[in-house]
């Protein structure tokens, strides 16, 4: 009994690994979807290795529709809206007014879309724009950095991939952003949130119950990156965007690029890595 079970384990682990070669294969085949130069600040070198010398690099982005709202925007955006959760084909039948609304959607489920992540654009402009207000209390920071300086570490060191849309079909939305060297496209999973009544006080109106998307994360966000490529790191250390003596800060500009390629079945890799050219910015 143990034999036929051996061989049919194997069997199984062929099967498994040709369907993966196959389908990374196919992601690959033909002209990527999108193409990026991309720095530390959004592929960041956690400093391990793989049993096969491979490194990961971590896909880093600001997501401007987060489940939570800890550091991000003071208010969502208004582009993943009730109407684009209608478009993606969340149940909203329960109104956000609703008694029963709380409990409804906190067990509405995730569903997998697809997010448009621009680069260094009018979003990147528009996230730093909204960050400002936060940065004096930013807990990240020591009390003695400026609010000056946490701007210039924000703008010079933070990740600026942005997501700015999401939709069912990736070609609506490559037709709504053609500019393959400037937005990129990728899977993601998404759902329906709840903002609950804010009653009125000194510091704003009062504001209605309200429904609106949210990007819980993306589907790949760990990069894997093979050899010989994976040897462009053998002396890097993670990125530690800045350092602060107690007097001044001295920003810390990234050590290394990547090509970022994006294909058919929009899932992202690495086919180049330069390190030791500092960045345009």
């Amino acid at each position: 009994m143990k034999r036929p079970l051996l061989l049919a384990a194997i069997a199984l682990l062929v099967v498994s690994n040709a369907f993966v070669l196959a389908h990374v294969a196919m992601n690959r085949s033909g002209e990527p979807d999108s193409e990026m130069e991309l720095s530390a600040r959004e592929l960041q070198y956690v400093g391990s290795r793989t049993d096969d010398s491979s490194v990961v690099l971590m896909l880093r982005w600001q997501n401007t529709a987060p489940e939570y709202l800890v550091s991000g925007p003071l208010e969502p955006p208004g582009w993943f809206d009730q109407t684009k959760l209608e478009q993606l084909g969340f149940d909203l039948s329960v109104p956000a007014g609703s008694p029963k609304a709380s409990r409804f959607y906190e067990n509405s489920r995730s569903r997998e879309a697809f997010a448009a992540l621009e680069f260094e654009g009018p979003a990147w402009e528009a996230w730093l724009n909204d960050r400002e207000p936060r940065l004096q209390t930013e807990t990240s920071y020591g009390p003695l950095v400026t609010l000056p300086d946490r701007l210039e570490i924000e703008r010079q060191t933070t990740p600026r991939l942005v997501s700015i849309d999401v939709a069912r079909d990736p070609a609506e939305l490559r037709r709504k952003y053609p500019d393959r060297k400037r937005v990129m496209i990728l899977r993601a999973l998404v759902r329906a949130k709840l903002e609950p009544e804010r009653r009125a006080s000194p510091a704003g109106p009062l504001r209605p119950a309200y429904l609106r998307g949210a990007i819980t994360r993306l589907a790949i966000e760990s990069i894997n990156v093979p050899a010989p490529l994976s040897r462009q790191f053998d002396n890097q250390s993670a990125y530690s965007p800045y350092t602060y003596d107690g007097k001044q800060v001295k920003i810390q500009p990234p050590t290394y690029t990547a090509t970022l390629r994006v294909g058919s079945k929009y899932e992202p890799w690495v086919t180049d890595v330069k390190v030791g050219v500092r960045p345009l910015r």
